[in-house]
């Protein structure tokens, strides 16, 4: 799940002849900061070092704080695995227990008959709105019904997180699982000007193929959302790069071109993520757009030395 990158499964690249016919190339074009032939060769002949240390050390760290980390958070804030709240609630409603086991079964004409006289965003006496209910249930068809009732698209919880960021705190262990539903629930919800509060939350944009549309969706309902950045400064060029298509990378460069300026706290560029990932296209893409470049990284690693060692040889000829 492209929420949570996981690690190559690939075998460890044998050093590339036609990178090495790259060398005189590269040093005419980048004077002064890039490898002499003597280096590049000498970088070849320890090409399985590097990448390990790459794939290994360098993209986790590069990842940090973009992506949930901690399996205990939904606990801590009284979430069950099953994404429902168990916080006990001042402001329910009377029949919104009745209710909800009516959501849970699916019956949708139960529910749409005890809806006359609930309250569209109910609370039962554990703290989950009707809708909240209807998405851990995967019951979409009743929770289009709410949405079309009037039930906000964001929930209704005394914590205020807006829904998104409830089903996916913690995507590994709470909430829907199977990506069908999770992409319904996305459509769903942005199509209804859901927003989003959490950074690591935007990442389940991309477990879909849609993710330039649902972008739109959110930024056209949200444009405050662009400034989006995780504790250590991603952004969501960063994510886009690394996960997305050009299409999502450009729209968020056609309304925010100073993303492609932004760094990370730890020098990490756009450009970076998407040699990590090994997404050539959107690399290729974010030089031509004049993305800025670093001539080292926080990790003391420059674009082309990730790209050379990841062996994308479009990006170190410079798309």
């Amino acid at each position: 799940m492209p929420c949570h990158p996981r690690p190559f499964n690939e075998p460890i690249p044998d050093p590339s002849p036609d990178l090495l016919k790259l060398a005189d190339e590269i040093r005419e074009k980048y004077p002064g900061r890039i490898f002499s032939p003597a280096a590049l060769t000498r970088f070849t002949k320890t090409n399985r070092v590097y990448y390990r240390h790459i794939t290994g050390l360098l993209r986790r760290k590069s990842w940090i704080d973009a992506i949930p980390t901690d399996p205990t958070l939904p606990s801590q804030i009284g979430m069950l695995p099953s994404g429902k709240w168990n916080r006990r609630c001042n402001l329910s409603t009377d029949n919104a227990t009745t209710i909800g086991l009516a959501i849970e079964a699916g019956d949708l004409q139960q529910v749409k008959a005890l809806l006359r006289h609930t309250p569209i965003n109910a609370l039962d006496h554990k703290s989950n709105c009707l809708l909240h209910l209807a998405l851990v249930a995967n019951q979409i068809p009743i929770a289009e019904l709410l949405l079309s009732k009037g039930a906000y698209p964001d929930g209704y919880h005394p914590s205020t997180i807006p829904e998104l960021d409830q089903l996916f705190l913690s995507p590994e262990n709470t909430g829907p699982q199977c990506p069908a539903i999770r992409e319904q629930i996305l459509h769903l919800l942005l199509r209804h000007q859901a927003s989003i509060s959490r950074f690591p939350t935007q990442n389940m944009l991309y477990i879909t193929r849609d993710a330039p549309e649902l972008l739109k969706f959110l930024i056209s309902a949200h444009p405050e959302t662009l400034d989006l950045r995780s504790a250590s400064g991603h952004t969501l060029l960063h994510t886009a790069a690394a996960l997305g298509c050009r299409h999502s990378c450009e729209f968020l460069v056609s309304r925010a071109p100073h993303l492609l300026a932004i760094d990370t706290d730890w020098d990490v560029t756009a450009l970076h993520m998407a040699i990590l990932e090994k997404n050539e296209l959107n690399a290729c893409w974010l030089i031509t757009a004049g993305i800025h470049f670093h001539a080292r990284s926080g990790f003391d690693r420059t674009e082309l030395f990730l790209a050379t060692a990841m062996r994308l040889p479009t990006v170190v000829s410079g798309g």
